[in-house]
C-alpha cells in the first residue's frame, strides 16, 4: 500500500503518496476542492492547486504530526518493527493525529463509535509503568488497542476525559484531553507541576490557554484539554489546527531558528497573512512573546503555537506547552528566538527590542514589543503572588513553583536594569 486517504469530518479530502522514489506527494480529490466547505489542510497547500504538491511541501504538513526521537523509537519497537519513513508512520498511527484529519490507509472513513467502545484508564498502572521505565504512549496502546499520534518529543497519551473519569477509546473516536507525564529526564524535576504552574499563571495574566490540572497517584501526571476538539451533543469533533511550522513549509528538525526554521519576524508576517483578525492575534503574538521572556521558557519553538480554523479563518489557538525551562541546566539557558539579531537574552538593550520591530516593518512604532513587554511584566507581578498561593495550598510539598517566582523575580530585574 503506497497511498493513505485524508478524511474530514468523515468527508475525503485528498491523497498522500508515497512515490517510488520514498518521496511523498498529495493531492486534493476534485470533490474537496468543489465543496463549498472544502479547506486548505495548510496555506502552503493550497486547495486551489490541482496538481500533486512536491515532498518538501507534503512533508511540511505530515511530518509535523508525528512524534520525534526517542518517542519514535519506543513506538517502533512497540510495534516490533522499524517504521523507517513518515508514510508507515503515520499508516500505523494516523487516526487521531492532531488537528481535524484523519489518515487512514482505508478508503472509507472510521465511523463515529459510540460512548461504550471505551475502556478506563487505570491510573495506577499508568504510574507503574512510568516508574518502571515505559513509555506511556505505548504501554497504553499495548493494554488498550488504541491507535493515535501526537507530535512532539515528549511521552503523551491522548485520552478522553468523561465524567471526571479518563478513557482510552479503542476506536476511532477523537480524543478529548491530553496526559503527560513527570519529564523523562529525571534532572527536569517537577516537570508536571511547573507546566501546571505556568499555564494557571499565564491564564491569570489573561493569556488565552486551555484548561489544565493535575492527577496525582504513584507520580502526578499533568492533563490538558485539547483545543482542537469540541463537544457537540456527546460527539467529539475534530477542529483543524496547524502549526507555525506547517503554516510556513517547514520541516520537523527545522523548528528552532538556529536550525534554519522560522524566525519572530517570519511568525509576525504569518499572522499578518494568515490571520482572519489581524490586529488581535498580532497583540496576542507579541503578549506570547514577552511572557515566555519572563517566564524563563526557552523552548517556545514555532511548533509550539499554532493556528485554529474559526469561522471560515484561521486565529490563533490556545497558548500550550508554556514551562519555565530556564530554572533546568536540561534546556538552553538562551532565548528559542534571536531578538533584533541577537540571540543571548541577557545582553537585549532596547535597541534590540526596536531593531526587531523594525524588521517587521513596524518602523513607526518601534517600542511596541518594549510596551508591550511592560505590560505582561506587570501583570505578571500582579498575580504571581496569589497564584503562589493557590498552588501551595494545593500542593503544599511541592517547591517548584516558588522556584519560578524567583526566576522571573530574577529576569524582570534583569530586563529592568538593561532596558532603562
Amino acid at each position: 500500500m503506497n497511498r493513505l486517504f485524508v478524511f474530514y469530518d468523515r468527508e475525503p479530502v485528498g491523497i498522500l503518496e508515497k512515490n517510488s522514489d520514498a518521496t511523498l506527494s498529495f493531492s486534493y480529490g476534485q470533490k474537496w476542492r468543489e465543496s463549498d466547505h472544502g479547506i486548505s489542510i495548510s496555506p502552503i497547500l493550497d486547495l486551489k492547486y490541482e496538481g500533486n504538491f512536491d515532498n518538501r511541501a507534503t512533508r511540511s504538513y505530515f511530518d509535523n504530526l508525528l512524534p520525534e526521537g526517542k518517542i519514535r523509537a519506543l513506538l517502533e519497537k512497540l510495534v516490533g518493527k522499524s517504521l523507517t519513513n513518515d508514510f508507515q508512520f503515520l499508516e500505523k498511527f494516523g487516526v487521531d493525529c492532531a488537528g481535524a484529519f484523519i489518515i487512514t490507509p482505508n478508503q472509507d472513513c472510521p465511523k463515529q463509535v459510540v460512548r461504550n467502545e471505551f475502556q478506563e484508564l487505570d491510573i495506577h498502572a499508568l504510574s507503574k509503568a512510568y516508574l518502571n521505565n515505559e513509555n506511556l504512549m505505548g504501554h497504553v496502546m499495548e493494554k488498550h488497542r488504541g491507535r493515535f499520534s501526537l507530535a512532539g518529543a515528549q511521552d503523551k497519551v491522548p485520552l478522553v476525559y468523561m465524567d471526571e473519569k479518563l478513557y482510552i477509546p479503542t476506536s476511532g473516536i477523537a480524543t478529548t484531553h491530553i496526559l503527560k507525564p513527570p519529564h523523562f529526564s529525571k534532572s527536569v524535576k517537577d516537570s508536571v507541576y511547573n507546566e501546571y504552574f505556568s499555564m494557571t499563571l499565564a491564564a491569570a495574566c489573561g493569556l488565552n490557554v486551555p484548561k489544565v490540572f493535575v492527577v496525582e497517584s504513584e507520580v502526578p501526571f499533568y492533563i490538558v484539554e485539547r483545543f482542537d476538539r469540541k463537544i457537540i451533543t456527546d460527539e467529539v469533533k475534530r477542529l483543524h489546527q496547524v502549526d507555525f511550522c506547517q503554516a510556513q513549509g517547514y520541516l520537523v528538525e527545522e523548528k528552532y531558528e538556529e536550525d534554519g526554521g522560522p524566525n519572530l519576524k517570519s511568525n509576525y508576517l504569518c499572522i499578518k497573512k494568515n490571520s482572519s483578525d489581524f490586529t488581535i492575534d498580532a497583540k496576542n503574538f507579541m503578549r506570547w512573546i514577552s511572557f515566555n521572556m519572563l517566564l524563563g521558557n526557552n523552548d517556545c519553538h514555532s511548533k509550539n503555537i499554532s493556528f485554529l480554523r474559526h469561522d471560515g479563518g484561521y486565529r490563533l489557538s490556545p497558548f500550550y506547552d508554556l514551562l519555565c525551562t530556564s530554572i533546568y541546566k536540561e534546556y538552553s539557558s538562551e532565548f528559542a528566538f534571536k531578538l533584533g539579531g541577537n540571540g543571548s537574552w541577557g545582553q537585549w538593550k532596547k535597541e534590540h527590542f526596536e531593531k526587531e520591530m523594525v524588521s517587521w516593518g513596524l518602523d513607526k512604532s518601534p517600542r511596541l514589543l518594549l510596551e508591550t513587554l511592560t505590560e505582561v511584566k506587570e501583570t505578571i507581578l500582579a498575580n504571581l503572588g496569589p497564584q503562589l498561593a493557590n498552588f501551595r495550598a494545593r500542593f503544599p510539598t511541592i517547591k517548584v513553583a516558588g522556584r519560578i517566582k524567583e526566576e522571573i523575580r530574577n529576569r524582570v530585574h534583569s530586563f529592568e536594569k538593561r532596558l532603562k
